[in-house]
This record gives C-alpha cells, sequence and structure tokens, in this order.
C-alpha cells in the first residue's frame, strides 16, 4: 500500500486548507492509501478495522468500516472513532464478511480513505 497525500490546488485550496485546519481542531486525522494490481483484476483482499481497545465495529453500505471504542481503563476518559471508505476500480466483487469485513475479489486498484478521531491529544499524529 501506499499513502498518498492530499492537497488541494487552484481556486479550492484555500477552501482545503480551512476544511484541514477544522478537522485538525477536531483532532480527526485523514490518511488516503492507494494500492495497485500489477495486472487487471489481480488485486484481492479482505479489509477490517480491528483495535487493541474494547472496541466495535461494522460495516455501512457496500463499501464502509466503522469502528468505536473507548480506552480499556476508563470507559469515559478517551473516545475514539475511525472510519475506514474503499473505492475500486474495475469489475471486482465486494463481499461482507462477519458484518464487519469486507473482502474485495478481482479490483484493478483500491483507494482507502481512513479518518480517525479521538478525544485524546495528540491521538493519531
Amino acid at each position: 500500500m501506499q499513502e498518498m497525500l492530499l492537497q488541494g490546488t487552484g481556486p479550492l485550496e484555500s477552501e482545503t486548507m480551512n476544511r484541514t485546519q477544522h478537522l485538525q481542531k477536531l483532532k480527526v486525522t485523514l490518511r488516503v492509501y492507494q494500492a495497485l494490481g500489477s495486472r487487471p483484476g489481480s488485486l484481492s483482499f479482505i479489509l477490517y478495522l480491528d483495535s487493541k481497545m474494547k472496541h466495535s465495529s461494522h460495516v455501512e453500505g457496500q463499501n464502509q468500516i466503522v469502528l468505536g471504542g473507548s480506552c480499556m481503563r476508563n470507559p469515559k476518559g478517551i473516545q475514539f472513532t475511525a472510519m475506514l471508505e474503499l473505492q475500486i476500480g474495475g469489475t471486482a466483487v465486494i463481499s461482507l464478511l462477519e458484518s464487519r469485513k469486507l473482502k474485495v475479489d478481482g479490483a484493478d486498484r483500491a483507494l482507502l480513505v481512513l479518518v480517525a478521531s479521538s478525544s485524546s491529544e495528540g491521538a493519531f499524529h
């Protein structure tokens, strides 16, 4: 997987910067990853979110996984949440596994967008 940096250009640059500053104030981190198959239809994988902390996760729609949880020692303390969105290229088949995993078969490429947030200072940075 390759991590990509999102940058605004042209007239949207100031709007993108404002959104980025707003996300930082909300203690939100955005990561984008891209995977490319070596040939058409060669990319297959299982995608899910997990944590060592107390958590739950589920699939929303056909292409999103949501995870939420809290610190094991103090459920009223640190809270966290993450959302992973999958965008695929080609004629891939996406299947649901165990109500919390997505299985992708035969994609040309995949773009994964992860948004994570925590009530803790410095989390995900």
